[in-house]
């Protein structure tokens, strides 16, 4: 067995890449707003905001809110394999294939937006996140 904590190194490293695709789309939204003289009142409504932005920086904004939805339940499960004491070889890989495909579905999302690329992506996550989890239960039961 090792040492469980080593388990929250990739929720760290999720957690610090959202940052920074949050500074990208600060950037691009700013970037965008000087070209396009866009007051930025015109940003106390995203949803409005969007619209009068690039079609890219669009792109951005929406893979900046996915980062606040499939990746809830990573973290839930890499706090559970630490706290259950169940942090081995193999769910410390999942958990850094789960980055590594989160980083790649935001790469794609953000430059070409290829959707059924994305979309493999994102399936492939899921299943890691569903093997992390089975390795959960598995330590409890």
């Amino acid at each position: 067995m090792m040492n469980s904590q080593l388990i929250l190194l990739p929720a760290l490293a999720m957690g610090l890449f959202t940052f920074l695709v949050a500074i990208r789309l600060m950037l691009a939204r700013v970037k965008d707003m000087k070209a396009l003289k866009v007051h930025p009142q015109k940003g106390q409504d995203t949803k409005h905001l969007k619209s009068l932005l690039s079609e890219k920086t669009g792109w951005i904004a929406d893979n900046y809110n996915h980062l606040f939805e499939q990746p809830v339940i990573f973290y839930v499960a890499c706090f559970s394999l630490a706290i259950l004491d169940a942090v081995h070889i193999t769910t410390l890989s999942l958990a850094w294939a789960y980055v590594t495909l989160r980083v790649l579905h935001s790469w794609v999302q953000t430059t070409t937006n290829v959707v059924l690329l994305r979309f493999n992506l994102f399936l492939a996550s899921w299943l890691v996140i569903v093997a992390m989890l089975i390795f959960g239960v598995l330590a409890i039961v």
